[in-house]
């Protein structure tokens, strides 16, 4: 036995929703839903399979049929509840295909007419098919009525969740603003920590500048005070001398011996300094003397120390002398100082003891960076700089890194 399903299809405006495909299925109380066929639509929208795979399930069977929905590219549900059964068709009736599904049509169609002559309708059931036909405009105005405010309601849904997603899009901005705000200011405060490491490090750098200055200063003063203190030494061992020769003396002398003598005896002490220290010289020697003049002024009368007492100091007469070394023959071959930075302490020294200077050693405190030459224990800086003329004897300062604490 062959059964017929059929079933008109529309599109959302009522027109005929032509070439579509439609599958029937059948199934029973406690059965699968096996393949019973398929057909396409055709102009008016109507589709009729034929089931030709003989008896339908027992238990109350029954028949589902479903569409191919191009918009989804898959079949979905279409029925399971047909209109009529009429020996082997059945009729599913008009289903109407919406965006929110398929949709039951009322049946307007010739059948509701069959077995009545129109020319035997009388008014009563004219009147009767009016009141039918009024009742499902008011139903299908209800139902319209229900689908355009479930549309609105879903439109108000719609717009508010439009209108939540804009706000926390415009929440989501105002926090990666805020980000972006934070990151300029870490960058602003990275450069500017950047910059101040750098100023205290030229603040690290004019600092032991300042401390080579004064290091340098404190050598020159001690420099300074070594040669005043040796140049006070040597005019005391001077006067001694000259002292001890008037009192040896203790006789008449020539003031032209006298004066010979004592400008002899200030040469060999000015030729005695700079053979020891060759870095000073002999100035300027002022001395007080008390004689007698005797034979007419010519000559000096000196007395021994024990006879100071016998002699009135009113009869001797007070000369003053001012005498400098004559230093016109005294020819000293200099060198030139030479560069012995970097060097260590031990070499440096061999190097300058060699050009018979005078040697001062300071200990400067150095920072040792990363990637830069190591200065600990070497020459830093000299006094006097590379390629001064020195001469032998001369004094001579050498600075050596030392490493400051951690």
């Amino acid at each position: 036995m062959a059964f017929i399903y059929q079933v008109i299809l529309q599109d959302s405006e009522g027109k005929p929703l032509v070439d579509t495909t439609v599958r029937a299925y059948a199934y029973g109380e406690s059965s699968s839903a096996p393949y019973r066929g398929k057909n396409r639509t055709d102009d008016s929208g109507l589709v009729q399979i034929e089931d030709s795979k003989g008896e339908l399930p027992d238990n109350k069977p029954n028949v589902k049929l479903k569409y191919y929905d191009s918009s989804h590219g898959k079949s979905l549900d279409l029925t399971d509840k047909h209109d009529s059964r009429d020996g082997d068709l059945w009729d599913f009736g008009t289903y109407r295909i919406t965006a929110d599904g398929p949709q039951k049509q009322a049946k307007l169609t010739q059948k509701s007419f069959a077995g009545t002559n129109p020319a035997n309708l009388n008014t009563e059931s004219l009147q009767r098919r009016v009141t039918e036909l009024e009742g499902i405009e008011a139903s299908l105005n209800e139902q319209l009525a229900a689908k355009t405010t479930e549309a609105t309601e879903e439109k108000a849904k719609r717009q508010e969740l439009e209108a939540t997603q804009q706000n926390l899009n415009d929440q989501l901005q105002a926090q990666i603003d805020e980000v972006d705000r934070e990151k300029a200011k870490r960058v602003k405060l990275e450069k500017d920590l950047e910059d101040k490491k750098d100023e205290v490090d030229q603040e690290k750098d004019q600092r032991k500048e300042l401390e080579r200055e004064l290091n340098r200063l404190r050598w020159e003063a001690s420099s300074s005070q070594k040669k005043a203190e040796e140049d006070e030494k040597k005019i005391t061992e001077l006067n001694q001398q000259i002292s001890e020769l008037a009192v040896q003396q203790g006789a008449d002398t020539s003031l032209t011996d006298f004066f010979e003598g004592t400008q002899e005896q200030v040469e060999k002490a000015a030729k005695n300094i700079q053979k020891k220290r060759g870095k000073f010289r002999l100035g300027k020697v002022q001395m007080k003397i008390k004689a007698l003049p005797v034979q007419g002024g010519k000559s000096l009368k000196f007395f021994k120390k024990e006879e100071m007492s016998e002699v009135s100091s009113d009869s001797l007469s007070e000369i003053q002398l001012e005498l400098s070394p004559n230093q016109s023959g005294q020819v000293t071959q200099k060198k030139t100082m030479p560069d012995v930075s970097n060097y260590t302490e031990a070499l440096a020294l061999r190097k300058l003891e060699a050009l018979g200077l005078d040697i001062e050693i300071l200990y400067e405190a150095i920072t040792e960076r990363h990637g830069q030459p190591k200065k600990a224990g070497r020459v830093v800086r000299q006094f006097p700089s590379p390629g001064k003329k020195i001469e032998p004897g001369a004094s001579a300062m050498i600075a050596i890194g030392k490493p400051t604490e951690p």
